[in-house]
C-alpha cells in the first residue's frame, strides 16, 4: 500500500486505503498512535490485519509536521472537522453508513477512535490503551511537538480543557446503542480507567472493558502489541455484525456467542509447578573460542546471586560464569512455554571457552544457579534441533547436539583422530597426481544410527611424521545402497559413503596446504558420541609435488573380540534382576534366532542402554549383533 496525499477543505490528509473483498460491506478507520522513532505511523498496517476481509482506511495523525490528535491547532478545530467530513465521503464513495463502521486505534489512536466515535454517533468503536487524559498526557516533556501546536500559550487551562474533552463528550451525548470496547491493562503507566470505565459503562450497554493482566504487559506501548488477537476478534464481531441482545447473537453468521460485558484477559500459566527452564539461544565460534547464548527463566521471579554454565560428562566437569546481557527480544518466542517477564532473562558466557582446553568428552550442559543458601541445577534445551560442526581446529572437532527426544544440548569435543577402527573400511575409487587427491569410500561402524544426514561427519586428516596433525579437511558424504543389507527396517538410510565435497578434486595449496615432507593420511568419521579413524595411504610432498608411497589397507572382516567374558555376564545377570533388563538379555541370547534384525526394536533398547549409563550391557548387546552380522551379511558386502 502506498501513501496518499489529498488535499481536503485545503487541509493536506494522508492516508493509506485497502479495499475489502468478498460480501462484506464494512469499513475500518484505523487512527494513528505515536511512532516508535517518528512523530508520526501507520498502526496495524503490517500484517496484523492482512485477513480482515473489509475495507481499511488508515489515517495519519500528521498535519503540517504536527501530531495534533486529529483535533485542533492554537485551540481551533477545523482539522476535527475536515477529518471527519473526509470521513464522510470516503463512507459515501463506499456507500456505507456509520452502522457499517468501526474505528479503531491505539494509544493517541484510541482517544481519537472514542473522541469521532462517541461525538459523530459511529456505532462501533474499539479503542486499545486509549489517552484519555489529553491535558496531562501532553504536557509529557517528549510531547512538546503535539503541545506547542494544539494550543499556543502555556496554561493550566489547556490541561484541564484537553482532560475533560472526552468525559464531557461522554456525559453530554446518547450512546446507549453505541458499540464500545476499551483494551487496557491496571500497568499502564500514562492513565487510570478507574474514571472513564465506570461512566462508560452507565451511559452504553454494549459497553466492554477488557483488562489485559499479564506478565508479559508490563507498560503502556505493550498492551497492544500484547492484544491483537483480542483487537482482531472485536473487528471482526464488528464486521460480521455478532453482538449481543440479551442472550442470543443476530448476525450475518448464525451463531450462539455470548460476549461478556466485561473481561480480563490472564495469563494461563499461572499454576505451573516447573518453575526453572533454560533454552540454548544461539552461538558464536571464532579461532578456538565458543560464545554461547542462554534463556534463563525463573518464574518464582526471585533474586538468585550467582549463575553458571555447567558442562559434565564420565570424564570432566567444568563450570563457566554466566552475564545477563538484557533483552534479546525473545518475549513472543518463548511465551507459549513461559508465565514471566522475560526483559531480563538473557545470559552469555562471561569468557568464551576455549575447546582444546576441554578433556575430549561428550558434555552434557546445564544451568545452575544460587542464592547463597541453595543451588538449583536445571538442563538447557533448544527449541529446535541443533547438530552444528563447530568451525574444526587441526586436532580438535567441537559438535553442538541436542538430543531427539528431548532436545536437551550436549556439546562433543573429540581428536580429529581415533583409535577406534570401523568394521568395514574401502576405498572404491582413488587417484593421486602431482597436485590433487581424488577418492570414493565406504566406511561402516556396526550398530551407529544413520538415518538423517548430519548423524555422520567425514574427515580427511593429514599427521606428519613426527605424529603431529597439521592438516584437516571436511568431506561429504553419500548414500550406498548396498549398505542397507546391514539391517531390515526402513529406517535406516545409509550415509557411510565418503568423498570430497562437490565430489571434485583435491588441490594443493588451495583446498589443503602442506610442506614439504612425509604425511601419513586418514579417514575419519564421527557422528554424535564417537569417533572411529582409519588410514588409506601415506605421501610425501617433494618441490610442492604430491608422490604417493603407500596404498590403503582396507578390512573387511574384522577380529571382533568380547568385552565382557561369560563371568561377568553371569554377574549381570546377577546384579540386574528388574524385569527389563531381564527382558533385554533375553533379546541379546535370541538374536540368532529372531533374524531378520527388527531395527525399530534394536534402536530402542540400545538408546536404553545409552541413557541409563549401562556400559557393559550396551557393549555384550554390540558384541551378538556383529557375530551375526560377520556371520550372515558380510559376505553379500564383499
Amino acid at each position: 500500500m502506498l501513501e496518499v496525499i489529498e488535499k481536503f477543505n485545503d487541509v493536506d490528509i494522508k492516508y493509506m486505503f485497502k479495499p475489502g473483498n468478498r460480501d462484506v460491506e464494512h469499513l475500518i478507520i484505523i487512527f494513528s498512535g505515536y511512532g516508535g522513532s517518528s512523530l508520526f505511523t501507520y498502526d496495524f498496517a503490517g500484517k496484523s490485519l492482512e485477513d480482515i476481509p473489509c475495507s481499511i482506511l488508515w489515517i495519519k495523525d500528521d498535519f503540517e509536521g504536527v501530531p495534533c490528535f486529529y483535533l485542533c491547532k492554537e485551540r481551533k478545530f477545523f482539522i476535527e472537522e475536515t477529518v471527519y467530513k473526509f470521513i464522510e465521503h470516503k463512507m459515501n464513495l463506499l456507500s456505507l453508513n456509520k452502522d457499517k463502521v468501526t474505528l479503531l486505534g491505539a494509544s493517541e489512536g484510541g482517544f481519537a477512535s472514542l473522541y469521532f466515535g462517541i461525538k459523530y454517533k459511529f456505532k462501533n468503536i474499539i479503542a486499545s490503551a486509549p489517552i484519555i487524559d489529553l491535558g496531562t498526557f501532553l504536557n509529557i516533556d517528549s510531547h512538546v511537538v503535539s503541545r506547542n501546536g494544539m494550543y499556543s500559550k502555556e496554561t493550566d487551562d489547556n490541561t484541564i480543557f484537553f482532560n475533560e474533552l472526552l468525559y464531557s463528550l461522554i456525559s453530554t451525548n446518547d450512546i446507549f446503542n453505541l458499540h464500545i470496547n476499551i483494551v487496557f491493562s491496571n500497568c499502564d503507566e500514562h492513565q487510570s480507567f478507574d474514571k472513564v470505565n465506570p461512566l462508560l459503562d452507565s451511559k452504553c450497554k454494549n459497553f466492554s472493558s477488557i483488562c489485559v493482566n499479564s506478565n508479559l504487559v508490563t507498560k503502556h506501548n505493550e498492551i497492544t502489541r500484547y492484544s491483537v488477537p483480542i483487537i482482531k476478534m472485536l473487528l471482526l464481531h464488528s464486521i460480521y455484525e455478532f453482538h449481543t441482545k440479551k442472550s442470543s447473537v443476530v448476525g450475518k453468521i448464525s451463531s450462539h456467542f455470548n460476549f461478556e460485558k466485561n473481561k480480563e484477559i490472564i495469563d494461563g500459566f499461572q499454576n505451573r509447578s516447573d518453575y526453572f527452564e533454560a533454552y540454548f539461544e544461539k552461538f558464536l565460534y571464532s579461532k578456538n573460542n565458543l560464545q554461547m547464548q542462554f534463556v534463563f527463566v525463573n518464574r518464582i521471579l526471585g533474586s538468585f546471586k550467582d549463575i553458571h554454565l555447567l558442562l559434565t560428562s564420565p570424564k570432566a566437569k567444568y563450570t563457566f560464569k554466566l552475564r545477563k546481557i538484557g533483552s534479546l527480544n525473545v518475549n513472543m518466542k518463548y511465551y507459549k512455554y513461559f508465565y514471566t517477564d522475560l526483559d531480563n532473562c538473557c545470559y552469555e558466557l562471561d569468557k568464551p571457552i576455549n575447546i582444546n582446553t576441554l578433556t575430549p568428552s561428550l558434555y552434557k550442559m546445564h544451568i545452575v544457579v544460587s542464592d547463597g543458601q541453595t543451588e538449583r541445577n536445571v538442563p538447557i534445551v533448544s527449541s529446535n534441533p541443533i547438530n552444528t560442526i563447530l568451525n574444526k581446529e587441526v586436532s580438535v572437532i567441537g559438535k553442538l547436539i541436542s538430543e531427539r527426544e528431548t532436545f536437551r544440548t550436549m556439546l562433543l569435543v573429540s581428536p580429529v583422530l581415533s583409535c577406534f577402527e570401523p568394521d568395514f573400511f574401502e576405498l572404491s575409487k582413488t587417484k593421486v597426481t602431482n597436485d590433487s587427491i581424488y577418492f570414493l569410500g565406504n566406511f561402516v561402524r556396526y550398530g551407529l544410527i544413520c538415518d538423517l544426514w548430519q548423524d555422520l561427519d567425514f574427515y580427511m586428516v593429514f599427521e606428519n611424521s613426527s605424529k603431529e596433525i597439521v592438516e584437516t579437511i571436511r568431506i561429504g558424504k553419500g548414500n550406498n545402497p548396498s549398505l542397507l543389507s546391514l539391517f531390515n527396517g526402513n529406517n535406516l538410510n545409509s550415509k557411510c559413503s565418503f568423498l570430497p565435497i562437490a565430489n571434485k578434486n583435491l588441490k594443493l595449496g588451495t583446498d589443503f596446504k602442506l610442506k614439504d615432507g612425509l604425511y601419513t593420511v586418514y579417514i575419519s568419521m564421527i557422528n554424535e558420541t564417537s569417533l572411529f579413524s582409519h588410514k588409506i595411504f601415506s605421501l610425501t610432498i617433494k618441490d610442492g609435488i604430491i608422490i604417493k608411497e603407500s596404498e590403503y589397507c582396507g578390512k573387511r572382516n574384522p577380529d571382533i573380540k568380547p568385552d565382557l567374558d561369560k563371568n561377568s555376564i553371569d554377574e549381570l545377570l546377577r546384579i540386574n534382576q528388574d524385569s527389563v533388563a531381564t527382558e533385554i538379555i533375553k533379546y541379546i541370547n535370541n538374536l540368532e534366532s529372531t533374524l531378520p534384525i527388527n531395527f525399530y526394536k534394536y534402536t530402542k533398547i540400545r538408546d536404553f542402554l545409552y541413557k541409563t549409563n549401562q556400559l557393559s550391557l550396551l557393549d555384550y548387546l554390540n558384541f551378538n549383533l556383529r557375530k551375526i552380522l560377520n556371520n550372515d551379511i558380510l559376505e553379500e558386502l564383499k
